[in-house]
């Protein structure tokens, strides 16, 4: 039986990096998008009823739907970048093999390890 030691490590490239950015500051545009034409129409409706108007919404309801769609769409973006944008390194080092003469063998060992028994020819399964 070998015994091995891994050590990996995973860092995020530019595209991850970006990734983060995207999922991180999506949900606050998309929040800031939600609360500019309620806060808009609320003053409106409170401006209406002391019987002067207040300022309207500036451009359109079309363009803050549109920007609703690219922030979501940014959110989107950012999750996948978020899977694609890593870098990843793993050190695989043998260890010394340990003695295994007179030690009983787990249930866990695979049959390949094991030393052939009589009966059984290497690579065959069935016994003869």
């Amino acid at each position: 039986m070998n015994t091995y030691e891994m050590h990996t490590t995973q860092k995020f490239t530019d595209r991850g990096i970006l990734g983060i950015w995207l999922v991180m500051c999506s949900p606050v545009t998309t929040g800031l998008l939600y609360w500019w034409p309620v806060h808009i129409i609320a003053a409106n409706e409170t401006a209406a009823e002391f019987g002067y108007r207040s300022a309207s919404l500036p451009g359109s309801a079309l363009f803050v739907a549109l920007l609703l769609i690219a922030s979501s769409l940014a959110f989107i973006a950012g999750c996948i970048l978020l899977l694609i944008g890593r870098s990843q390194e793993t050190i695989v080092r043998r260890l010394a093999r340990p003695k295994t003469a007179g030690q009983l063998r787990g249930a866990w060992a695979s049959a390949h390890d094991a030393p052939p028994q009589p009966g059984f020819y290497e690579g065959d399964a069935w016994r003869r």
